[in-house]
C-alpha cells in the first residue's frame, strides 16, 4: 500500500512521463523519424493527437492555389491573424506562403479519443505524420525560388529563355543549364544570367520571356511573372522522381537551412559532399554588442549577391584524402 507521499511521488512521476512525451512528440528530429500520428497544437496550449482527415489541403498564394495531398504534409504553421500569412511545408521540402483555404479542419482521434472540427483561427501548427510509405505525384525535376523565401518543386514548361545580350540574341536552353539567376536592373526590367552546375557564367542578359510556365510537384500549372522569381535550378531530381543528390525530401523547419540540399556527381559516377543552395541576402557578421575575439571586430556588412552552394557538413578526413 502506497502512504500519501508515496503516491504523491508516483502522481508526479507520471504526470512527468506525459509531459515528457508531449515534447518528445514535438521535438525537432530527425526528417526520417516515423510518427504515428499528427500532432496539432492550439493557440492556448492544447495538443491533440491524431489524423487530420483531409486528403488534400489547398493554400491560396500569390501566384496561385496549390493543393497538397496529405502524404506529402509536413508542418503547417498558421498566422497569427487573418492578415498574416500561412505557411505549408511539404516532405519534399517545398514551402508555400499564403492562405489555408479550410475554415475548419476534423482531427480523428482513434478508438477511445473523441474527434473533433477544429477552427483553423484556433490553430496555431500542424506537425504530420512521417508514414514511411508515401505517394508520390508526378516527377518534377527542377526547383524554383521565389522572392518571398518560396521553394517550389517543379517541371519548367518555359523553353527556351530568350535574352538580349551585348552580341545579340541568346536561348538559354534547359539542358547544360544549371542555374539562372534573376535580377532586376535600374530600368525595371528583369536580367538573368545562366550559370553550368559549377557556377560558371554561361550567358547574361535582359530577359525577354515576360512569364514563366511551370508544373508543380503536385500537378498545378502555374505562370509567374519573372518578377516573382530569385532563382531556377534545373535537373535537382533524377526523373524517376528521387533527388540527383540526396534524400531531398526531408522536411522543412522554420529557421533551418534550405532541405534542398544536391549532390553532384563526378566523373567515376560517385556523389560528391551534401551542397545547399544559399539564396542572395545580406547580413553584419561579427561581435554585435561590441565585445568578442579580435577576429570578430569590427562588424561588417556582407552581401551575398548570387546563389550559391555551400557544403552542408564539415569536410572529413576521409573526404579530403579522396578529392
Amino acid at each position: 500500500m502506497l502512504g500519501w507521499n508515496g503516491a504523491t511521488r508516483t502522481i508526479i512521476l507520471i504526470g512527468g512521463l506525459v509531459v515528457c512525451a508531449a515534447v518528445t512528440a514535438l521535438a525537432p528530429g530527425p526528417a526520417d523519424a516515423q510518427s504515428e500520428s499528427d500532432v496539432m497544437v492550439l493557440r492556448n496550449g492544447d495538443l491533440n493527437a491524431g489524423a487530420v482527415a483531409r486528403e488534400s489541403f489547398s493554400i491560396r498564394t500569390g501566384y496561385g492555389t496549390i493543393d497538397i495531398p496529405y502524404g506529402q504534409m509536413a508542418n503547417l504553421f498558421f498566422g497569427k491573424t487573418k492578415n498574416h500569412a500561412d505557411r505549408l511545408y511539404t516532405v519534399g521540402g517545398e514551402r508555400f506562403t499564403g492562405k489555408l483555404i479550410h475554415q475548419s479542419l476534423f482531427v480523428l482521434r482513434g478508438v477511445f479519443g473523441v474527434s473533433l472540427d477544429v477552427d483553423t483561427r484556433d490553430i496555431a501548427r500542424i506537425e504530420f505524420a512521417r508514414p514511411k510509405i508515401r505517394r508520390l505525384p508526378a516527377p518534377a525535376t527542377d526547383v524554383v525560388v521565389l522572392r518571398n523565401g518560396d521553394r517550389l518543386r517543379a517541371a519548367i514548361l518555359t523553353a527556351p529563355f530568350l535574352l538580349r545580350t551585348e552580341g545579340g540574341l541568346g536561348m538559354v536552353q534547359h539542358s547544360g543549364t544549371g542555374f539562372l539567376d534573376l535580377d532586376r536592373d535600374e530600368d525595371g526590367q528583369t536580367v538573368a544570367e545562366a550559370r553550368d552546375r559549377l557556377g560558371k557564367s554561361l550567358n547574361r542578359g535582359t530577359l525577354m520571356n515576360t512569364a514563366v510556365t511551370i508544373r508543380t510537384h503536385h500537378g498545378q500549372e502555374l505562370t509567374l511573372p519573372p518578377a516573382q522569381i530569385v532563382a531556377i535550378a534545373f535537373g535537382v531530381y533524377k526523373s524517376g522522381g528521387k533527388s540527383a543528390s540526396t534524400d531531398a525530401g526531408r522536411a522543412a523547419r522554420p529557421g533551418s537551412p534550405s532541405p534542398l540540399e544536391f549532390r553532384d556527381p563526378f566523373p567515376d559516377g560517385t556523389l560528391g559532399p551534401r551542397l545547399v543552395p544559399l539564396k542572395p541576402g545580406a547580413f553584419r557578421r561579427g561581435d554585435l554588442t561590441g565585445g568578442g575575439d579580435a577576429d570578430e571586430q569590427p562588424v561588417q556588412a556582407v552581401t551575398i549577391a548570387h546563389p550559391f552552394a555551400i557544403g552542408a557538413f564539415a569536410v572529413t578526413f576521409a573526404e579530403y584524402d579522396r578529392f
